[in-house]
């Protein structure tokens, strides 16, 4: 126990000094702790908002909105979980840890405390959410710490949900698709439910905050089980709360139970994910900050369509291989699951936002159902952009050895990310606009302003590399990324908007004309300026 500690104590020293290492990183978080702590006393000395006959809507809302961030953050670790596993340790763990004369069970105590830990940096980043929560729904500051403390022992508890779910489908193809099953299952259920919940209640805008907020979803394992005992805690009720807490310690229980009381070991389960976050992430400090790349290459049985990349020559070849990974992933190339995600998502907001409108005798235009589907697809798509063939570029060291001029290394290797959200925009608006009847220059607007929205999240992600060394995928520097995002997107936006207020009867092609033109310009200019960040490691 005492070499656990000390590990721990050397890992935050080693940590602080490497951010006194880097300026620009260090900045960040000095620029982002004093807005936070700024908003934080806007709302302690600003005036309590007053009671309203529409605030138990709006905290229905707010419920809602709850239940989406958990399964936005459950679902893809539970099903990433099931297919690579999960694990709460670094290659340095595997490498003193695993092989010390400790008990394995105090090192997975150890690395659920770590990971609750790191839980901590995720409630700081969401912490900007709840001032905003503060103001709009006048939660008071036990609510959003109750709410901030919730979400945080939710990703610990989705991390031991997945590593379990991988221990029991291991080598067992049945029991993996079984458990998918299963998923998919209870996600159907709480769409169905919602939308049944709506159109039963007359499909009013009423009605959406009854469906989002119904108690039948508080019976969804997990789930709607935090958001229940959360929600419980908060209003003071006398059994709900203890009831919901107790089914979330025992399940959770239950998947510990399961973990260690398997036959397969222990050690060997978690080392191939532990292999591969390893590979991620130090490879990305090896390219960033100019180390040696430890590559670890984990057998996984492949299935072998064609080989080969197909052409490229020189800083063109980033280009071809990025092809040649999206034939294995898809056979659409730049189609895939994601792609049905968003329009699965856009569907269903633009349906309950036209039905809601419609019940209540102000029907939405074919346009502004557009546009709705376009904010919902361009705020999902700056969370998919972090994961697109630019970031993983970066894991590897190869695009900084390539001897290529810089600046066609950076165009090359980022090229699938600025088409695909094309691609992407062409399925999802066409199928949207001849759904809801929009007519093709509205259509067209569309495509081009999301894949507008697309080329200016990459160029954000080049800035990001330049001054910190690094992508801001996660964390406080994601927040500071989407701070000065949403800055250098208003000049646009506010184009827009003034020929939509001044222009009458403006067609939605002229609207959106000036944000697509500043997005591309500001990429251009973003590109330009930080065209020498491949030049060296």
């Amino acid at each position: 126990m005492n070499a656990i500690l000390f590990r721990v104590r050397r890992e935050l020293k080693n940590n602080f000094l490497d951010l006194l290492r880097h300026p620009g990183r260090l900045a960040g978080y000095v620029v982002i702790v004093l807005l936070l702590l700024f908003s934080l006393l806007q709302s302690l000395m600003g005036p309590e908002l007053p009671e309203q006959t529409s605030a138990l809507q709006d905290f229905r809302l707010l419920e809602g909105i709850y239940l989406g961030v958990l399964l936005l953050l459950g679902l893809p670790t539970l099903l990433s979980g099931i297919k690579q596993g999960t694990t709460f340790f670094s290659m340095g763990d595997v490498n003193h840890l695993f092989c010390s004369p400790v008990s394995p069970k105090i090192i997975m105590a150890y690395g659920i405390v770590r990971q609750a830990a790191a839980s901590l940096l995720v409630m700081l980043f969401l912490l900007f959410y709840g001032v905003m929560a503060m103001e709009a729904f006048g939660v008071t500051w036990q609510g959003i710490l109750l709410m901030l403390v919730g979400l945080a022992v939710a990703l610990v508890i989705f991390q031991i949900l997945a590593l379990a779910a991988f221990t029991f489908c291991s080598g067992r193809p049945g029991r993996t698709k079984g458990v998918k099953v299963i998923v998919g299952t209870v996600l159907a259920m709480i769409v169905l439910s919602v939308l049944s919940a709506f159109l039963g209640s007359g499909g009013k805008s009423s009605s959406i905050l009854a469906a989002i907020s119904s108690p039948i979803l508080e019976a969804v394992p997990i789930f709607g089980w935090i958001k229940g005992a959360v929600f419980g805690w908060m209003a003071g009720e006398p059994m709900a709360p203890y009831v919901y807490t107790g089914l979330t310690l025992v399940c959770t229980g239950a998947a510990l139970a399961l973990f260690f009381g398997s036959r397969s070991d222990y050690y060997e389960d978690v080392l191939q994910a532990t292999e591969t976050a390893f590979e991620r992430r130090q490879a990305v400090r090896a390219a960033s900050e100019g180390g040696a790349s430890q590559t670890v290459t984990v057998q996984r049985k492949i299935k072998v369509r064609t080989t080969g990349l197909k052409g490229g020559w020189g800083a063109s070849a980033f280009f071809y291989r990025h092809l040649c990974e999206m034939r294995r992933r898809s056979p659409l190339l730049f189609l895939n699951g994601s792609t049905l995600a968003l329009l699965g998502v856009s569907l269903f907001v633009c349906f309950i936002s036209g039905r809601s409108a419609a019940s209540e005798g102000e029907p939405l235009s074919p346009g502004m159902l557009m546009l709705i589907g376009l904010g919902v697809s361009s705020y999902i798509l700056f969370f998919l952009n972090a994961a697109g063939d630019w970031s993983r570029e970066l894991s590897k060291p190869w695009v900084f050895l390539a001897p290529a001029p810089p600046f066609q290394k950076l165009l090359w290797a980022s090229a699938t990310s600025l088409l695909k959200p094309l691609a992407d925009g062409i399925v999802v608006f066409l199928i949207l606009g001849l759904i809801v009847g929009a007519g093709p220059s509205t259509i067209l607007i569309c495509v081009l302003a999301y894949a507008s929205m697309g080329a200016f999240y990459t160029a954000g992600n080049v800035l990001s590399m330049k001054f910190f060394g690094k992508l801001s995928n996660r964390g406080l520097l994601m927040t500071l990324c989407y701070m000065v995002l949403l800055l250098l997107f208003l000049p646009g936006a506010l184009g827009s908007i003034l020929i939509l207020l001044l222009v009458e009867g403006a067609p939605a092609f002229l609207v959106g004309l000036p944000v697509v033109g500043w997005n591309l310009l500001i990429t251009g200019l973003l590109f330009f300026l930080c065209r020498g960040i491949l030049a060296s490691a």
